[in-house]
C-alpha cells in the first residue's frame, strides 16, 4: 500500500498543471458550456474553462500554455496559407498522444483528414 502511494505521488508531481474540472470529464464540461452559451465551444476555450479557478489559472504553466494557444490563433498567415485549426493548435502546444486527445480526454478523438494540397492538412472532430 505504501509503495503504491509513493508511486502515485511521484506520478502526480510529473503533471505540468492541474485542471479545475473535478470528476467531470472534459467532454461533459464542453457539453455544459455549449448548453450555457448556446454556441459551439472550441478546444482552446475548453482549456481555459477547465484550467481556471476563481478567475485565475490554476498555475503559471497552464496560463503559459493558454497564452501560446491564443498566440497561434491570432498569428497572421502568409498569403495562400491556411490558419491552423483548433485541433492543430492544441496538438502543437499540448503535444500528441496516440489514442488520446489532450484537452478532451479519452472520449472521441479528432481524426486526421488530409486535404488535396500537399502542403497542408486539416483535422476535424467527429
Amino acid at each position: 500500500m505504501q509503495e503504491q502511494s509513493r508511486t502515485n505521488k511521484a506520478a502526480r508531481q510529473k503533471q505540468p498543471y492541474n485542471h479545475s474540472s473535478g470528476s467531470k470529464s472534459f467532454l461533459q464540461r464542453q457539453y455544459e458550456l455549449v448548453e450555457r452559451k448556446g454556441e459551439s465551444v472550441n478546444r482552446v476555450e475548453l482549456f481555459q474553462e477547465t484550467h481556471v479557478r476563481a478567475g485565475t489559472f490554476v498555475s503559471q504553466a497552464a496560463e503559459d500554455v493558454h497564452n501560446k494557444m491564443l498566440e497561434l490563433q491570432s498569428q497572421p498567415t502568409l498569403e495562400g496559407s491556411q490558419l491552423l485549426s483548433e485541433d492543430e493548435i492544441c496538438d502543437q502546444v499540448l503535444g500528441r498522444r496516440p489514442g488520446y486527445s489532450k484537452g478532451l480526454g479519452w472520449g472521441p478523438k479528432p481524426k486526421a483528414r488530409r486535404t488535396t494540397s500537399a502542403s497542408s492538412s486539416s483535422t476535424s472532430c467527429s
